[in-house]
């Protein structure tokens, strides 16, 4: 009985051993399973990381040909701007030069309208609108068609 056992343990001991064996294959097979999926994930994030990259330089590469248009044409409307502005400006100083000619014209006219006003012998009578008015005095008549008391009522209210 004793060897029985002796056999049962020494076969139990085997079983054991080749289960832990079997195991650690199992085990070492899953850690290298893992191992080869995690590279592999590695290698294809890589690989997408560089095509970001990729199209991330191509879009910085478009922005950079964008604002150089953007800025070239820019700088054509500030060249046209200035040159518009700068013809403005020297029509608008041809205006005030005419303007100032035909003010001076004017001033040079005005003076010498003045001047001759001035020279001249003032024949006309005051004007009507500047004399002040007086009250006139009416002298009574009768003229034998209208009433002595009414005469009389006229000439006071005069």
């Amino acid at each position: 009985m004793e060897a029985g056992q002796e056999e049962m343990r020494s076969g139990h001991e085997r079983l054991e051993q080749e289960m832990r064996s079997g195991q650690e294959e199992i085990e070492s097979q899953i850690q290298a399973h893992t191992e080869s999926q995690v590279e592999e994930i590695k290698s294809h994030v890589d690989g997408c990381i560089g095509k970001i990259e990729e199209e991330v330089q191509c879009v910085k590469l478009k922005i950079e040909k964008v604002e150089s248009e953007v800025q070239r044409k820019i700088e054509g409307l500030e060249e046209k701007v200035q040159r518009k502005i700068e013809g403005l400006e020297g029509k608008v100083q041809r205006k005030t030069e005419e303007s100032k000619g035909e003010v001076q014209e004017k001033i040079g006219n005005v003076e010498r309208i003045i001047s001759e006003l001035e020279e001249r012998p003032n024949y006309f009578p005051d004007s009507p609108e500047f004399t002040s008015s007086r009250p006139t005095v009416k002298p009574l008549t009768f003229n034998g068609q209208t009433s002595w008391t009414l005469l009389q009522m006229d000439g006071r209210i005069l």
